[in-house]
């Protein structure tokens, strides 16, 4: 049965040692904060055929952990509202849609396993694939450690920091726009 899953209360915000791992065969709401930056992983995976991973609530609602593995088999965020990460390492992946994820700060696109049976990696079946860095009040490096969107044909990439950006793998796919 599909079923989804609505964060509607923070989820292991104040535990320093209590690794995260939200999956429903549907979507998720993130309507709360989930994780925190002191712990191994969080993952939040919407695997239902139709799933996307959104955000609701108000600003603030972070999903953070040192490795942050987001995986839908539609969209991660959307252009109104993006998933807000706060991570060292970060893997997104949208099968068969966009991916739209805002990083408060210092962050590095990887493929990420953690307690996963196989890789996330940075992909998108949509048109999109969007990771910015920093905001108005926060200084963002991007580091691309690992391939990003190389493997699509359709997703156009956008990597944005207010602080620096470097290049340690290949980004994008020849066939796509931009």
């Amino acid at each position: 049965t599909q079923g989804n899953l609505i964060v509607g209360n923070t989820v292991a915000t104040l535990s320093t040692s209590a690794n995260v791992t939200l999956v429903a065969n549907g979507s998720v709401e993130l309507n709360a904060a989930v994780g925190n930056t002191s712990v191994t992983f969080t993952r939040v995976e919407a695997t239902g055929p139709n799933a996307n991973i959104t955000t609701g609530g108000t600003s603030g609602n972070y999903v953070s952990g040192g490795n942050v593995l987001l995986a839908a088999n539609l969209n991660v965020g959307t252009t109104a509202k993006p998933v807000f990460t706060a991570a060292a390492n970060l893997a997104v992946n949208a099968g068969a849609g966009n991916v739209y994820v805002a990083e408060r700060d210092n962050v590095a696109l990887r493929d990420l396993k953690d307690d996963r049976a196989t890789l996330v990696t940075n992909n998108a079946g949509g048109a999109y694939f969007n990771v910015s860095v920093g905001n108005g009040s926060t200084q963002g490096n991007l580091i691309v450690g690992n391939t990003v969107a190389t493997l699509s044909t359709s997703a156009n990439v956008t990597l944005v920091a207010n602080g620096s950006v470097e290049l340690n793998a290949a980004v994008g796919n020849t066939s796509v726009t931009f």
